[in-house]
């Protein structure tokens, strides 16, 4: 399926403390879709879509700025806005 809007990839890596607290944050903004906790050098995986406009890369990078990395247990972040992208899942 080719997509409709833009996605972005986030990682995430968290200062120790309530990642319950981060989670129900972080689902309360409608632009991420997806969350994925990892193990390893990053925390978490966040999967970002934006409606497809004019001047998405800097809509993904102010929203990375001001909304996630405002969390204050939010150490780091390391965004990629794919150039193109398919998928095989249901787009709803």
């Amino acid at each position: 399926t080719d997509l409709k809007s833009v996605r972005a990839f986030s990682y995430l890596k968290v200062r120790g403390g309530d990642l319950d607290r981060i989670r129900r944050l972080l689902e309360t903004l409608p632009e991420v879709k997806e969350l994925h906790f990892l193990t390893g050098d990053w925390d978490i995986l966040v999967v970002l879509d934006f409606a497809a406009t004019v001047g998405n890369k800097r809509r993904v990078l102010d929203f990375v700025t001001d909304r996630i990395r405002g969390i204050p247990e939010i150490l780091d972040t390391s965004t990629v806005v794919p150039e193109y992208s398919l998928t095989k899942f249901p787009l709803t």
